[in-house]
């Protein structure tokens, strides 16, 4: 349980929700916002508090670290957060069309010019 003080000098008590395994929390310790996911949240014994493993999904750190914080470190995502995250990821996973420019050749001619001649039978469909 965490205490705050009232601007009429009552002191007020906060109890910790527990953070669920696949939750998007934000770190609050570091100097930009990184949206991440708990892989594992464990309880402290005798406090509301947890220790979370998270996911990150962008950052300066290797695809494999696991960054740990108290749940006293971090918050719940908003909507907008995760809503972005999930754009950016599907963006990143979708494979990207190469588009033709100007001064760029068109579509490579797969067989020799030999076969396209009219005197040949085509066996297949014939290229234009």
């Amino acid at each position: 349980m965490t205490t705050s003080w009232a601007s009429d000098g009552t002191v007020r008590a906060f109890m910790f929700a527990p953070y669920q395994v696949g939750a998007f929390v934000v770190p609050t310790d570091l100097p930009r916002e990184f949206v991440c996911q708990i892989t594992e949240a464990y309880a402290v014994e005798g406090t509301p508090l947890q220790v979370l493993e998270l996911r990150h999904f962008d950052g300066p750190w290797p695809r494999s670290t696991r960054l740990v914080r108290g749940s006293d470190w971090v918050r719940p995502a908003v909507a907008s957060e995760v809503i972005e995250l999930r754009r950016r990821r599907s963006r990143a996973m979708r494979p990207r069309r190469r588009r033709r420019g100007i001064g760029q050749p068109g579509p490579i001619r797969l067989l020799p010019n030999s076969t396209q001649s009219s005197n040949s039978t085509p066996t297949g469909t014939p290229i234009r």
